[in-house]
């Protein structure tokens, strides 16, 4: 888990419009994964709008600017400067809302961003810098749900598409996989992890239901594919998944190649799909501060896995206590 040393600043400039300001010195492991040791070398500021000029809807612009490797060409680290540090800009926008319709609401959240500036790889021992394509590298989701309101148990149906961009060409000198910087895909990509927010669409079907005024069920089905075969598979934490990241059509030699932040080789993976997920998730509230929750989910593996060694389905179950400050 990163621990973030961050400084927060909001300004309400008018009824409709706000924006928050973020400054902050995350601490994470070190990118050639030594033992115990923790980099305090990178630094992220953020810069997040929100607009409410229509009804029922928010505007939410942004920008993020991450770098990482500070201290690079330092004694400590006797790396070239410009082939070892990741320099990341985010721009992007979200627009959520509702919209009335018969006896209940349309739920609508659509997000896009765009990422660039200049990221490095390691192969045959040797590290180069590759720039980061603004016209490649891209995420997208979109959401759409419709809620009764006057029916009992409070239904409701809905789709989620995620789409975040692969490196189809490792050799070109460029990088277009997504870096979701400090990511969790819990909701959107399954309670197991097993798929991240690079190189892949997942389309998620949910239902949910309100069994009493505080509880909720819901079911999710994930569809997980690959955008890019000449790409990785990534879990949640960015890394290569597991047993895939030693599959790789052009040498990228040792351990620190399969880290968050390094780019480039090429998996030449076996076919798109990789697997569907089932999460089932209930949760309940009692007093005012205190809540629990309980999940069971099940891993349907595909021909990703299918073609690469193969895989039986697999389980898990969570169950947790929630207190609210």
């Amino acid at each position: 888990m990163d621990a973030w040393a961050a400084l927060t600043k909001e300004s309400n400039i008018t009824p409709s419009f706000d924006t928050t300001g973020l400054a902050a010195n995350p601490v994470t492991p070190r990118q050639d994964r030594r033992e115990g040791i923790l980099d305090n070398d990178r630094m992220f500021f953020g810069l997040y709008g929100t607009i409410k000029a229509v009804p029922r809807f928010t505007i939410e612009p942004y920008v993020m600017y991450d770098v990482n490797g500070l201290d690079a060409g330092s004694s400590d680290r006797p790396y070239d400067k410009e082939a070892k540090s990741t320099r990341l800009l985010v721009l992007g926008g979200r627009t959520a809302g509702e919209i009335k319709a018969g006896d209940g609401d349309i739920d609508l959240d659509f997000e896009g961003a765009v990422e660039s500036g200049s990221t490095w790889d390691s192969r045959n021992g040797v590290r180069r810098k590759l720039d980061i394509d603004p016209g490649k590298t891209y995420m997208v989701y979109g959401i759409i749900g419709y809620k009764w309101k006057n029916v009992p148990f409070s239904p409701r149906i809905g789709f989620e598409y995620d789409r975040h961009s692969g490196d189809s060409n490792p050799n070109d000198g460029s990088f277009s996989t997504w870096n979701p910087l400090y990511p969790t895909a819990h909701l959107p990509m399954g309670f197991m992890d097993l798929m991240g927010a690079r190189n892949n669409e997942v389309y998620r079907f949910n239902v949910s239901v309100k069994p009493t005024k505080t509880s909720k069920l819901t079911v999710d089905y994930h569809i997980m594919r690959l955008l890019e075969q000449n790409d990785f598979w990534f879990r949640a934490s960015r890394d290569v998944f597991g047993r895939f990241a030693g599959q790789l059509g052009s040498t990228r030699t040792g351990a620190p190649s399969t880290g968050p932040d390094f780019a480039g080789g090429e998996a030449q993976l076996t076919g798109t799909r990789v697997g569907d997920e089932l999460d089932i998730m209930y949760s309940d509230r009692f007093w005012d501060r205190f809540g629990w929750q309980i999940g069971v989910s099940r891993f349907f593996p595909k021909e990703v896995i299918a073609s690469n060694g193969g895989a039986a389905p697999s389980s898990w179950a969570f169950a947790q206590m929630l207190v609210t400050f």
